[in-house]
């Protein structure tokens, strides 16, 4: 969607929010919070009204980043116990985890996962 107008100025408050975020969409889902932002403004400012919505990201996620990455390689670990290591399919990590299944695979690769020998 291409709006016909841009956003001029952004509130203090909601800039600490958006910085604050982790943005696990990434660009993609900055370019969509302020979209959204500025099709519920009345003016060319987005304000904190608009993105009261966007969750504020927990102290601890924000000062380590390595620990982020644990906690990820953790909760991906659960996942994949919690689904007998089923990547694919309606009961698969990847769809628990709201991945695609080659992020998933591609993830699982960079913190050098592999699914243990059946006891």
């Amino acid at each position: 969607m291409k709006l016909l107008r841009s956003c001029q100025d952004i509130d203090q408050e909601s800039l600490e929010r958006l910085i604050r975020y982790t943005w696990p969409g990434n660009v993609r889902e900055l370019e969509n919070v302020i979209e959204r932002a500025m099709i519920l403004s009345i003016n060319l400012c987005c304000g904190s009204t608009n993105m009261s919505w966007v969750r504020r990201t927990p102290p601890s996620l924000r000062r380590h980043q390595p620990a982020s990455k644990d906690l990820e390689r953790r909760h991906i670990l659960q996942t994949l116990t919690l689904t007998n290591w089923h990547i694919e399919g309606p009961d698969g990590a990847a769809v628990r985890l709201g991945i695609p299944p080659s992020t998933l695979r591609s993830r699982m690769k960079q913190f050098g996962m592999t699914r243990p020998p059946s006891s």
